[in-house]
């Protein structure tokens, strides 16, 4: 047996030691952060994804139904949009309508159909009097702006496009959507002997 070799029983100093612990610290700061900012990041984009998701279902639908009116009206000041259209079974002279209401107090959309056989079947209007919407009728929430403007035949008075802006705000998110609609029954022919839809409301 060699006696001269020596055992280095040495162990860590404690430079070493801390200088080991310092640097595993600063790369567990680093995954930390970087899997925060990951995460951070599928939150915002799943936010995003779902706040698209809900404009273009409710914008979809407003289009359905702008696209079957013969006659569409804007009350401005109370936040209501008139959609008169033919029933869907063809029936001269029975009409029905859509009253796409914005309720600006809890940032709702909602949408009230009933059917009409003409314009005085109300008693001589058709003005959106009483809330009678339910929950049932939600269209849509966190709606914090809601517009229409109608543009007319300056000739026949006739609806020629309808165009419709709304913002969307959910999880601190803003998205606004404008879409512009020519109604496909604008020549729906009118039974001359009642008044129009149009004259009636406004």
């Amino acid at each position: 047996m060699n006696k001269n070799i020596k055992l280095n029983n040495k162990g860590f100093s404690l430079v070493e030691i801390l200088t080991a612990l310092a640097i595993g610290s600063i790369v567990l700061l680093g995954v930390t952060a970087f899997m925060n900012g990951g995460s951070v990041s599928y939150r915002t984009a799943t936010t995003q994804v779902a706040l698209q998701d809900d404009v273009q279902e409710t914008m979809n639908y407003l289009t359905d139904l702008l696209q079957r009116s013969m006659d569409v009206v804007y009350d401005e000041p109370r936040g209501i949009l008139y959609m008169f259209m033919p029933k869907k079974d063809g029936i001269h002279n029975e009409y029905e309508v859509y009253y796409c209401i914005y309720d600006d107090t809890n940032d709702k959309l909602y949408i009230d159909q009933r059917d009409v056989i003409s314009p005085t079947s109300y008693n001589g209007g058709l003005k959106y009097t009483t809330p009678g919407y339910t929950e049932d009728d939600l269209l849509s929430e966190g709606v914090t702006a809601f517009r229409g403007t109608v543009e007319r035949d300056p000739t026949t008075n006739e609806v020629s496009i309808v165009h419709i802006t709304t913002t969307f705000f959910k999880n601190n998110k803003f998205r606004s959507s404008t879409i512009s609609i020519r109604p496909r029954n604008r020549d729906w022919v009118y039974d001359s002997t009642k008044p129009r839809f149009y004259d009636v409301i406004s």
